[in-house]
């Protein structure tokens, strides 16, 4: 045991000694009575209920007390109430009485917590304490507030103070309700938790790079353990088009690339403009974005490449598509590309909307090759020259290029051949992208969409996402579970890219069709496709194509224990299509 150890755990049993005591005195007094002399190299500190701002008298520190990390709660009559009732129970009690807070630190870590709480709805005060005998963590958690990231400030001054509160890492909260502005992006290092309160608004009030974006996606270097709950983000008419900390492809309001480790919790945005996605996340891995709601126009959440990711609890109501897994992209879209795999969408609502394009989920699969002289180039082609990939920026007109000088610059924008604007994107080279494994579960489909899932590949001035020639790139195991389809969607799923297994399970579907299509481009081959249907409840009527095969694409489909609702309803499938099971 050290000797801080043993100078805590000597107050506490000091302080309970006086509990019996002083019960029925005021909590000024309790708190002068409990205050026992400590070593000169100690900050005390005291809160108060207002707010719990703090102020001391070595140093000033504002913040928190993390009740979830206080060891025990002893009551008055020696009742030991252990952490997991802990939080609650202080949280009842803090919400009631007025209370003060003492509080010891050294190097800016908290050793010993004692809260002494007098209940005024009494005539005779209680008094309580808490009583922290362990150093094992710190529990003090530093406030916004302590930088100067107030809503009453202008946008620089929020920017600046919220840039200082990251910057020192580890926990923060913004707790004092309010729409607080700021004109740049905030960049987020490793570490990181930032809470907002109830009713804290961030709002930003100029385009100028990203609200928040990791401070490694400038340095193509990971950031780790970044955690952003609570944040309820006005746009404010304001686009990431501006500034000098834009990155090409990387546009959303919210930006990360090069994570691992994120988790977006209880996260809210209700204008979203038309160029930026909402939450972008690229070249990541472990991403969970839990309880989400996003309205406008723009994707509400689009991934480039990467694994392991979670997005739940979600209600869209966005003209483009709530989600986005787009392994290829277009060059303003993604700032890198290659695989999405492991991924779950589950509990989300497409909600109904009077106008839309795009689907509810877009799976955007590519393929390209290697620089040769004399290749024809447009728009968003992709090369692999000298151990790297390079894309064509160029504007979305039709133009066609003639590359005949390689790009081999190691970073940013070079123009080569007198127009062809090249940007390095990658030096892990890959040849294909697209989705391995991703699993949607209880989905609501209640916008009328003329395609809810697409398993898609660009082929316009914008994009050509698979290159003549290029390996054919296969998605893999797409899953689609409980999948409620409650308005008229005509195509449930389409795909022009290879696909070698996709199921359904446990779904209701209306009339509706599943459709495989051929890109028609120079050396693509598609293997054929396994259709699996099981727990299907078939809710349409009359004659349906319930599977399309065209251009030459083949399936295999079988239908397990599903139900037909109405005696009407009368599925057929195209050519292309062998039946190895049906029960409808």
């Amino acid at each position: 045991m050290t000797i801080k150890d043993t100078v805590a755990r000597t107050i506490a049993r000091k302080a309970d000694a006086k509990v019996g005591e002083i019960i029925g005195q005021t909590t000024t007094k309790v708190a002068e009575e409990i205050t026992t002399p400590i070593p000169s190299n100690w900050a005390l500190g005291g809160l108060t209920s207002a707010g719990m701002e703090t102020s001391v008298t070595n140093s000033y520190r504002s913040g928190y007390i993390d009740v979830s990390k206080v060891k025990r709660l002893r009551l008055e009559n020696n009742t030991i109430m252990y952490r997991v009732n802990l939080y609650n129970a202080a949280k009842q009690m803090l919400r009631q009485a007025a209370f003060d807070i003492n509080y010891y630190t050294v190097d800016d870590d908290v050793y010993f917590v004692r809260i002494v709480v007098a209940d005024t709805s009494k005539t005779s005060y209680q008094v309580y304490a808490v009583d922290v005998t362990t150093t094992t963590e710190p529990i003090f958690i530093p406030s916004a507030l302590k930088f100067g990231f107030m809503p009453s400030n202008d946008a620089a001054t929020n920017a600046v103070a919220l840039q200082r509160a990251v910057d020192a890492g580890g926990m923060i909260r913004v707790e004092q309700p309010g729409i607080y502005d700021i004109d740049r992006a905030i960049k987020i290092g490793d570490n990181v938790t930032l809470n907002f309160g109830p009713g804290v608004f961030l709002r930003r009030t100029t385009s100028n790079g990203y609200v928040l974006v990791n401070k490694g996606a400038f340095t193509r270097s990971y950031n780790k353990n970044i955690v952003i709950r609570g944040l309820k983000l006005i746009c404010n008419g304001k686009e990431s088009t501006a500034g000098s900390d834009l990155i090409t492809g990387l546009r959303g309001q919210i930006s990360f690339f090069y994570v691992k480790n994120l988790s977006i919790e209880n996260f809210e945005c209700l204008d979203l403009l038309s160029y930026s996605y909402c939450v972008q996340i690229c070249t990541f891995e472990d991403v969970i974005i839990d309880k989400i709601r996003v309205e406008g126009g723009k994707d509400a959440v689009h991934f480039g490449r990467g694994s392991n990711f979670v997005v739940r609890d979600g209600k869209f109501k966005t003209y483009d598509d709530p989600i986005a897994l787009n392994g290829h992209d277009y060059d303003t879209g993604n700032p890198q590309l290659g695989w999405i795999e492991n991924g779950l969408i589950e509990n989300c609502y497409d909600l109904a909307a009077a106008s839309t394009t795009g689907y509810f989920l877009r799976v955007l699969a590519g393929a390209w090759v290697d620089w040769f002289s004399g290749m024809e180039l447009q728009k968003s082609d992709t090369v692999v020259s000298n151990g790297r990939l390079y894309r064509v920026v160029a504007n979305p007109d039709g133009t066609k290029y003639t590359s005949m000088t390689a790009p081999t610059h190691v970073n940013g924008t070079v123009t080569l051949d007198g127009n062809i604007k090249w940007v390095m994107i990658q030096d892990d080279v890959t040849y294909t992208a697209g989705c391995r494994n991703i699993h949607l579960q209880n989905i609501y489909l209640q916008k009328n969409r003329p395609v809810a899932v697409s398993l898609h590949l660009d082929k316009d001035n914008y994009s050509r996402s698979y290159y003549p020639n290029a390996t054919p790139p296969i998605q893999k195991n797409i899953i689609l579970e409980n999948i409620h389809m409650q308005t008229d969607i005509p195509r449930l799923i389409t795909a022009t890219t290879p696909v070698d297994t996709i199921k359904l399970v446990n779904s209701e579907i209306t009339n509706t069709s599943i459709v495989l299509n051929n890109i028609s481009t120079a050396g693509m081959t598609y293997s054929n496709t396994n259709l699996i249907m099981m727990g299907v409840t078939f809710k349409g009527t009359g004659g349906q194509r319930l599977v399309n095969c065209a251009g030459g694409r083949t399936a295999s489909v079988k239908v397990v224990g599903s139900v037909v609702e109405n005696a009407t309803y009368a599925p057929t499938f195209s050519s292309g299509v062998t039946i190895v099971a049906k029960d409808i």
